[in-house]
C-alpha cells in the first residue's frame, strides 16, 4: 500500500510549520501584552482615558501632559527591551512563515490536487490571519 501523504510534507506542515509558528505567535502576543501593560503603569500613565498616547516619559523623562511626575529609570530599559522583542519576534515570524510557505510549495509539487491546494492555501492563510488578529489579541489580553 502506498502512502498518500509523504511524511516529510506532514512533518514540514505540522511540526516545522504550524507548531513553530504558533509558539512564535504566542510569544509575540506575550511580549505585546507586556509592552502594553508597561505603557499603562500608574507610574508612567501612558494611557489617558483608555487611549494609548505617545510615551513621552520614556524619551524625555517626564509625562507632564498627563499629569505625571516622572517615570522610574527601569521603565525606559523595559520599554526598549519589550519593543525590540516585539519587532524581532514579528520579523522572525514573518521570515519563518515565508520560508515555511516556500518549503511547503516545494514539497507539494508531486502531491494530488486536493492536498496541494489545501496545504498551500493553509500555509498562506494562517500567517496572514495571525498578522491581522495580532493587535486584537494583544488588546484583548491586556
Amino acid at each position: 500500500m502506498t502512502r498518500v501523504v509523504p511524511s516529510n510534507l506532514m512533518k514540514q506542515f505540522w511540526f516545522t510549520g504550524l507548531v513553530s509558528l504558533s509558539v512564535i505567535y504566542c510569544f509575540g502576543i506575550f511580549l505585546g501584552v507586556s509592552l502594553i501593560n508597561l505603557l499603562s503603569l500608574p507610574e508612567c500613565q501612558f494611557l489617558a482615558e483608555r487611549q494609548l498616547i505617545t510615551p513621552d516619559c520614556v524619551f524625555n523623562g517626564g509625562c507632564t501632559d498627563v499629569g505625571n511626575k516622572g517615570c522610574p529609570d527601569y521603565s525606559k530599559v523595559q520599554y526598549y527591551l519589550l519593543f525590540g522583542g516585539v519587532i524581532t519576534t514579528a520579523t522572525v515570524g514573518i521570515a519563518y512563515a515565508i520560508w515555511n510557505a516556500l518549503r511547503i510549495f516545494q514539497l507539494t509539487k508531486g502531491s494530488n490536487f486536493f492536498l496541494k491546494v489545501l496545504l498551500r492555501s493553509l500555509t498562506i492563510f494562517c500567517p496572514v490571519f495571525s498578522i491581522f488578529t495580532y493587535p486584537f489579541f494583544v488588546m484583548l489580553l491586556r
